[in-house]
């Protein structure tokens, strides 16, 4: 049995894919339920605090556990901005503690690598099969445009260019999600805030397209449930099948196009989230990379 270690919002999705992919996995919020536990399986850690990480992954090795700590954007972000002495110190209690680490994104795998800390890249997409994610019909115009971004973070999601863009084409329409204190005063752009993953859904199946231009990301779930749903998406970060944008010039010029010229849902964007993010790609990953590539052994 996998033991999933930790409180992100995303860990009942994955819970639910490994059950759906037949890998037993019991999730667990804090150590001391692990430690309890009667299984001994491994350890899938999920924290997105590196000292909340280390101090679970330290008690659970000296209790006999075999860790291996997951990574998202956040998390690499923090370790490789550190002074010198810490970071050598982080990625010492880090090799010591975690016996693999992954990733979600190869630039993020690359960062590790640079601090001295090495790891394989395993995006998590929360869609576990095409019948969980059937595909809508084109929606009806105005061009709808998804944004996300986190109170505290616009230096990380640029929530500006929403305005930008939304200046420069008012015929654009664009929803934003995530973070409920944003502001912005253009008639074209409507803020949601914190919502439901079934009014997400919805969402995806009534918009156009994903805005994803950020300072730091690794290949986060909503670039992969846009994919999966097929959106366009209009990013900075180098996956196929998107628009590639990085200045705000280049994002109002794309979303200016993808307007004139969208036709149909994103088919080629949907096609290469299944082949290659699967429910059955995530588990086989899991297995391998937690039980050496052998069987799933019951615990």
């Amino acid at each position: 049995m996998v033991i999933l270690l930790g409180k992100h919002i995303l860990a009942p999705q994955m819970v639910a894919i490994f059950e759906h992919e037949n890998m037993p996995c019991r999730h667990c919020h804090e150590v001391g339920e692990v430690v309890r536990a009667s299984s001994r399986g491994p350890v899938l850690l999920w924290a997105t605090d590196n000292r909340s990480a280390l101090l679970a992954g330290i008690r659970l090795r000296l209790a006999g556990y075999h860790v291996h700590r997951y990574w998202i954007g956040g998390d690499v972000l923090a370790i490789s901005r550190v002074v010198r002495l810490k970071k050598r110190l982080l990625v010492t209690m880090s090799k010591w503690t975690f016996h693999s680490n992954t990733t979600n994104a190869a630039w993020l795998s690359d960062e590790l690598t640079e601090v001295g800390l090495e790891s394989v890249a395993m995006p998590f997409g929360p869609v576990c099969c095409a019948n969980h994610c059937s595909l809508s019909p084109l929606p009806s115009l105005p061009y709808t445009v998804l944004h996300y971004s986190l109170p505290g973070c616009d230096h990380i999601y640029r929530p500006e260019l929403v305005a930008a863009c939304a200046a420069a084409n008012p015929d654009i329409a664009f929803i934003c999600v995530g973070n409920p204190t944003l502001e912005c005063s253009a008639r074209n752009v409507k803020i949601l805030g914190s919502i439901t993953p079934d009014a997400m859904r919805s969402l995806y199946a009534s918009s156009h397209c994903l805005l994803r231009v950020t300072t730091h990301d690794g290949l986060p779930r909503m670039v992969l449930e846009a994919m999966a749903h097929g959106l366009d998406v209009v990013t900075n970060l180098p996956v196929p099948h998107t628009t590639q944008a990085r200045t705000e010039q280049d994002v109002v010029l794309a979303l200016g196009q993808l307007m004139q010229t969208s036709a149909a849902r994103n088919l080629e964007a949907r096609r290469w989230y299944f082949e290659t993010y699967s429910a059955s790609a995530w588990a086989r990953y899991w297995q391998a990379r937690l039980y050496g590539g052998g069987s799933l052994l019951s615990q």
